[in-house]
């Protein structure tokens, strides 16, 4: 069979121009290289198994989670009360004004050059003319005959 021969002979060219690379020495890699490795592999969900411990999936009811959370103290049971003397939020002082932001360069350009306007009508492109001729010549200048142009005109 010729065509097996060319087949192989084509195979073995193209593995001399395009050699298989070795793997990489799992010392040095990177830990992204070892997890693409292991992924390769088909051992990924085992290394993700064994670095999450398993838990028990249950219900909980949403207040059953907020107890929880109160419990641990990342959300405060409630607002504190206000002291005795203390002023109703309305007469408080205000907080102090926030520093004013330093502003890029292109925003400083932009601040100093560009303006707004309204647009007008010379921002829209000219119109075509109905009835008038794009061309700077006569189209109609070879003719002997003027009957074509009055035709045109009226």
């Amino acid at each position: 069979m010729i065509w097996r021969r060319q087949l192989e002979a084509r195979y073995e060219r193209l593995c001399k121009r395009w050699p298989v690379e070795a793997e990489p020495d799992p010392a040095t890699a990177t830990p992204s290289e070892r997890l693409l490795r292991l992924a390769e592999q088909g051992q990924y969900e085992a290394l993700v198994a064994q670095a999450r411990p398993v838990q028990q999936p249950s219900m909980v009811t949403p207040e059953e989670r907020e107890a929880a959370l109160r419990a641990a103290a990342t959300v405060p049971a409630s607002e504190p009360a206000p002291p005795v003397g203390a002023k109703p939020p309305a007469e408080q002082e205000a907080p102090p004004p926030p520093p004013p932001l330093e502003l890029s360069p292109g925003e400083l350009y932009a601040m100093e050059k560009c303006q707004w306007r309204p647009r007008g009508p010379n921002d829209y492109p000219q119109r075509h003319q109905p009835g008038r001729c794009l061309v700077d010549y006569d189209i109609f200048a070879d003719r002997g005959d003027n009957s074509f142009r009055e035709r045109w005109e009226s």
